[in-house]
């Protein structure tokens, strides 16, 4: 059996390292890691080397070995490069030098290629030149190697690089800049700067273009700069990080910027220059093309997400933090501040009993709060140590935000009350969809995020993946009683909103809108596939007078749909008529759904062909996954949704069903996406969660024979093939039916 090729990476802990390692193991080599700190390797092709690798002792004992290929991640001094340099390329066939973009000069707008000016050869500057700065002295470092009469080299010139934790906005590191947007601080930025145009790579996509480089014959002896052709202006990245981070950026001149951050050859030779690259050169000697790159907003979207789980940062300045501090007050910042020193004197004078409590109100009555514009001429503080300034803040907070959300209010049509939180997928596609149906239709529905069921799913995993969609593709803002009634019209629905998980009325009585009690009913109140997760009465229902209760509320609706047949019976004993309608991801096809897959980060993961989703995992479950796959001669994998693991996004659920050959489930909504994606499907009854859903479904469309019961263990007859034109003649009747009653008892 043929040795593997070894690999020694030189300080390969770092940001491009972490994702060049398995790029490697992927590629069946072993990897050598030198790191100053202890590491535990779970893979046995991966060997960390505990050591200093500017160490000549400590390196000297490295070389020993032979290496197939020496990936050098150092960051030299050039006295430090020039006294190793022959070293290292004596001992290895192929010795890969990480230098920067940053050795190209002035393109003048023109994209950089391999061949573009080097600042070391264009700049005349003394003082620059007779400096050691990073671009220079890779610069000076490259040359040592072009002047080696050697060819077993390769130069690497990366452009600005993100990864797990390594983040750049101009000249700042992550913990000059996340560490305050994480906290909710602001943060400066150039202004002189904003419109220059910046390339950043995903260490990812970096990773594997230096891996495809390792041996390659091509390679030797050339320089190469190893990026994404994507560029952006400054202006363009700044604004990702202020939507991702739900934060502001103060946009200050330069010279205080500099003043503040430093670096002021890194501004003038760097960031202040158009840095465009031409990628044609490595992607021809790697086989590469750009569309394989990771998109800049999608790829920081993923690496900030997983930062911000656990952030780390390095090197905190407390004069610098305090000089940006200085300059990023906000108007309330500065107007509190001015009322500090009134504040404290007017505490001494009430501890030593020279000033009465009426008195020290007199002094807070600020008649300077004016200049916010705000409805608030005066807010009353009472002194109670530092209460006082928390009282001035959050008084100024609550008027703007009243008035913000009051003329955001009158641009929607109404809003909608259905089950929210991040824990289920069906709950979270369901609200997208109904939500992008009515926008199809031209009606703008804002969703009412409730706050008491953030804690729902117990069971469930880290849900940050789950909660970043929500953020990004649902229209939503949090549930608050004095806003929700100046919306005009609401929609109560879909899924099991008659259903009480709270066992308490303040809660469950906000799907029969209980908010509105003695508010004049202004627009619609409809329920639109309401469920109530059983075909009989069971929970609240049950109570003495509670269903006289709901009814007094269910009659003031406009108009009542149920998801259920089982439904309409029970409408009807609560006083009002009702009709079956679909649920509203059934509204949308598959093309929309398959969109949203296309157009996120997770087009290109890799999809199990038997795809199982489960919410309540048993043995039956199991075991007949485990049949199918080995019988079906399929690849299995999918999501269990009650073992506390990480929740995937909803990206790669939905790419879950679109590209499965055979789908095993326990939910009414991965039952859903089976028939919208015309899947060959089973699905378990799930009595804890409501059968008669799943069973009322199955037998509109003539799907009844794929419910597995307990006692179901043939796998065949779910095999049977479907006919999904029948299938689809019943859906497209029921789904028009479902829109038109929809869009009429809206309007009418």
């Amino acid at each position: 059996m043929r040795e593997k090729r070894k690999i020694l990476l030189l300080g390969g802990t770092g940001a491009m390292g972490v994702y060049l390692v398995p790029e490697l193991l992927r590629m069946g080599y072993q990897v050598y890691i030198t790191s100053r700190s202890r590491h535990l390797s779970n893979e046995r092709d991966v060997i960390y080397l505990l050591g200093d690798a500017k160490d000549d002792d400590f390196l000297g004992q490295l070389l020993e070995t032979r290496y197939d290929a020496i990936v050098d991640f150092m960051v030299y001094t050039t006295k430090q490069f020039r006294s190793r340099y022959q070293w290292l390329l004596d001992s290895t066939p192929h010795y890969l030098f990480l230098s920067s973009y940053r050795v190209y000069g002035d393109s003048h707008g023109a994209p950089i290629t391999e061949n573009s000016v080097r600042l070391l050869d264009s700049v005349d500057d003394p003082d620059y030149l007779s400096t050691d700065e990073y671009g220079l002295t890779k610069a000076r470092q490259e040359n040592l190697l072009f002047a080696s009469g050697r060819r077993n080299w390769t130069i690497l010139r990366p452009a600005i690089t993100y990864s797990k934790e390594r983040f750049q906005l101009g000249t700042m590191e992550a913990h000059e800049f996340l560490q305050r947007m994480l906290n909710g601080k602001t943060v400066i930025f150039p202004r002189q700067m904003l419109d220059k145009k910046a390339t950043m790579s995903w260490a990812g996509d970096v990773a594997k273009l230096i891996a495809r480089m390792i041996l390659n014959e091509q390679a030797f002896g050339e320089a190469f700069t190893v990026s994404t052709s994507e560029h952006h202006t400054w202006r363009e990245i700044m604004h990702c990080y202020e939507r991702m981070l739900h934060t502001r950026i103060k946009i200050v001149d330069l010279a205080v910027y500099e003043g503040i951050i430093g670096r002021p050859y890194q501004i003038r030779y760097d960031r202040m220059l158009d840095r465009v690259i031409d990628n044609s050169k490595a992607l021809r000697v790697t086989g590469m093309h750009q569309e394989d790159f990771m998109p800049l907003r999608d790829g920081l979207k993923i690496e900030l997400t997983n930062f911000a789980k656990n952030p780390q940062y390095r090197g905190y300045n407390q004069s610098r933090e305090q000089k940006m501090d200085a300059v990023t007050y906000s108007r309330v910042d500065n107007f509190v501040k001015k009322w500090k020193i009134r504040l404290k004197r007017a505490k001494e004078l009430y501890r030593k009993k020279q000033l009465l409590p009426k008195i020290v109100s007199k002094i807070f009555l600020l008649p300077g709060l004016r200049k916010l514009r705000t409805p608030a001429k005066k807010v009353l503080c009472v002194c109670r140590e530092r209460r006082v300034l928390t009282t001035i803040r959050r008084k100024c907070s609550e008027n703007i935000r009243g008035v913000v959300r009051k003329a955001k209010i009158r641009r929607y049509d109404g809003a909608i009350i259905t089950l929210t939180g991040a824990y289920n997928y069906g709950s979270i596609i369901q609200r997208w969809a109904l939500q992008n149906f009515l926008k199809k239709n031209g009606l703008k529905f804002k969703l009412l995020d409730l706050p008491f069921m953030s804690h729902m799913g117990k069971n469930v995993g880290d849900r940050t993946l789950t909660q970043n969609f929500i953020d990004r593709c649902l229209d939503t803002e949090p549930f608050e009683p004095q806003f929700a009634k100046k919306y005009k019209s609401f929609i109560v629905g879909s899924d099991q909103v008659w259903r009480d998980f709270f066992n308490d009325w303040n809660k469950f009585g906000v799907f029969f809108l209980n908010f509105m009690d003695g508010v004049k009913k202004k627009g619609k109140w409809i329920g639109y596939a309401v469920s109530f997760g059983y075909d009989r009465w069971a929970g609240p229902y049950t109570k003495p007078g509670q269903k006289k209760r709901i009814s007094q509320y269910v009659i003031k609706f406009d108009a009542v749909s149920v998801r259920e047949k089982s439904g309409i019976p029970m409408v009807r004993e609560l006083g009002k008529d009702a009709v079956q309608v679909l649920d509203p991801t059934l509204l949308c096809d598959a093309a929309e759904y398959s969109a949203i897959v296309d157009g996120s980060a997770y087009a290109q993961v890799p999809t199990a062909e038997l795809f199982y989703y489960i919410l309540d995992l048993d043995e039956q479950k199991q075991s007949l996954i485990d049949t199918a796959a080995k019988q079906l001669g399929l690849r299995a994998g999918g999501i269990y949704l009650s073992n506390r693991q990480p929740l995937e996004a909803p990206e790669v659920w939905l790419k879950g069903f679109r590209d499965a050959k055979f789908v095993i489930t326990d939910s009414f909504h991965g039952m859903v996406f089976s028939i919208i994606n015309r899947k060959q499907f089973c699905v378990f009854t799930n009595a804890k969660r409501g059968t008669a859903r799943m069973a009322e479904l199955l037998s509109l469309l003539g799907l009844e024979d794929r419910l597995i019961f307990p006692d179901d263990t043939d796998l065949a007859k779910f095999c049977e093939p479907i006919h999904w034109e029948a299938v689809g003649k019943k859906l497209d009747v029921l789904r028009k039916r479902s829109e038109e009653w929809l869009l009429k008892n809206l309007q009418r």
